[in-house]
């Protein structure tokens, strides 16, 4: 009786671990469909409790879960959501996203548009730049480039994400991504940890998905395949412009110095006592103190624009209401992912999950990480929230195994981080969702790309990576 008990468990314990794959994959493809994360975040969670456990109780639990999270993530988040958006719309209706856009015609080239997406991007990304800002404050800018050099709208998400998401944020040393640092305080590395191995990685990721760009060009070109179809370009409303680029360019410039500078210069301390509250339960003042950084570098951007382009702008009011408004959909799709990743790491089966990846041979560390890496990302819709579990659970369990069997703790940051950033680009991923809804693109029009340069790329690097780092 206690044999068939015990089979009976580990088939159920394997049925609930698998149902977590299932409802995350059932999530992306509802999304990819057109259907909204705010509706299917909550359908998903409530397939997720039925197939683990059933109990009307619990699945009034996890609601509660996928609520509060998404609740919490919406009190941290929205500043930086709401300037960004804000600042976005000033910068397309000051014009000065077109006279950037032009200068870069001019220096790199009106066939770049591409290659111009991505090194912003990436600039944007390893200065600090919020990525979930970096979307706001780009498109004004390369949806003119596009348009110039007459290439596909749908390539546009693709670029942004390739130089947001991948080489900058995971395999450059030195990047201040999330990714990149926190796993300095477990593996007792430092933000350049494996320089030479990341370096290396984050080049083959750039010139690899750069082929595949100048390949999907070739192909739109020998299809006749434009911007938009019916779209002209009158590129006299570029050339009219009359605003110096450093004018036009200093509202970024001012971003970027505030996201290294402040940090550095500045430290917040604010009286926490209130937080004990319960009324005020839902913030982190860490999380908060760090988007403030972000936040004051918004609205000196904001400022600037509107101080130097005040004649330019018919009704200043009304851009920036319409950039406010515009903000709400990409924070609460986002958050709704978040939320619905909090479910996940609070059902059982996720425990289930933990103790059979905590228990894998760990004969090689950087290959349990990477799988690890992989599965909790994938799980969870978001490479930081995927990071956060690895180390929690079994970070120090990897430093010890790593030490004990001579592996650098560098080698084993390095590949950990490029690992967390592969499967985190599904398209239950808020960052992708909030992508999708700044350029008002759908999933089938433009989600091959981005799979294409922000999973299966970063995914043949890591393999290649570990196998050198195995063999040798």
């Amino acid at each position: 009786m206690g044999f068939h008990w015990r089979i009976w468990r580990t088939l159920y314990t394997m049925f609930s671990i698998i149902s977590i794959f299932v409802t995350t994959l059932l999530l992306s493809y509802l999304v990819y469909r057109g259907n909204t994360i705010l509706l299917f975040s909550a359908f998903c969670t409530v397939v997720l409790v039925l197939l683990g456990e059933g109990s009307a109780a619990d699945l009034v639990k996890h609601i509660q879960i996928l609520l509060y999270a998404l609740s919490k993530y919406f009190v941290l988040y929205f500043p930086i959501f709401l300037l960004g958006a804000v600042f976005g719309n000033l910068l397309k209706k000051s014009g000065y996203g077109k006279v950037i856009a032009y200068w870069l015609v001019e220096k790199v080239g009106r066939d770049q548009a591409v290659l111009s997406t991505v090194l912003l991007c990436a600039t944007l990304t390893y200065s600090g730049v919020s990525l979930f800002v970096i979307t706001f404050v780009v498109y004004p800018v390369i949806k003119p480039l596009f348009q110039c050099a007459n290439l596909p709208k749908r390539l546009i998400p693709a670029a942004i994400a390739f130089g947001s998401f991948t080489f900058t944020m995971t395999a450059f040393p030195g990047s201040s991504s999330v990714v990149n640092v926190m796993p300095t305080g477990f593996f007792h590395t430092d933000a350049y940890a494996a320089s030479v191995l990341g370096i290396v990685c984050g080049s083959a990721m750039f010139v690899i998905g750069m082929a595949w760009f100048n390949y999907r060009i070739k192909q739109a070109d020998l299809l006749q395949e434009g911007y938009l179809e019916g779209f002209v370009f009158e590129e006299q409303e570029l050339i009219d412009r009359n605003d110096p680029f450093i004018v036009a360019i200093l509202p970024l410039i001012i971003i970027i110095a505030a996201g290294l500078l402040l940090p550095a210069c500045f430290e917040i301390t604010p009286d926490c006592d209130y937080l004990n509250k319960r009324q005020y339960s839902l913030s982190d003042i860490n999380t908060f103190a760090d988007n403030i950084y972000i936040a004051i570098g918004l609205l000196a951007g904001i400022g600037t624009i509107i101080i130097s382009n005040y004649r330019n702008l018919d009704d200043i009011k009304r851009v920036i209401n319409k950039g406010a408004e515009f903000s709400l959909v990409p924070i609460v799709s986002t958050a709704s992912v978040m939320g619905y990743g909090a479910v996940v790491a609070a059902v059982p089966a996720f425990s289930a999950l933990k103790s059979v990846i905590a228990s894998w041979s760990l004969d090689s560390p950087i290959l349990s990480a990477s799988l690890a890496s992989i599965v909790f990302s994938s799980c969870s819709g978001s490479a930081s929230m995927g990071m956060s579990m690895i180390l929690a659970n079994i970070g120090d369990f990897l430093y010890k195994a790593a030490v004990s069997l001579g592996t650098d703790p560098e080698i084993l940051h390095r590949i950990t981080s490029m690992s967390v950033g592969i499967f985190d680009s599904l398209p239950s991923n808020g960052a992708i969702i909030s992508i999708m809804a700044v350029t008002s693109l759908t999933f089938r029009e433009s989600y091959k790309d981005m799979f294409v340069t922000t999973v299966l790329v970063p995914l043949a690097v890591v393999i290649s990576a570990i196998t050198f780092c195995l063999v040798i």
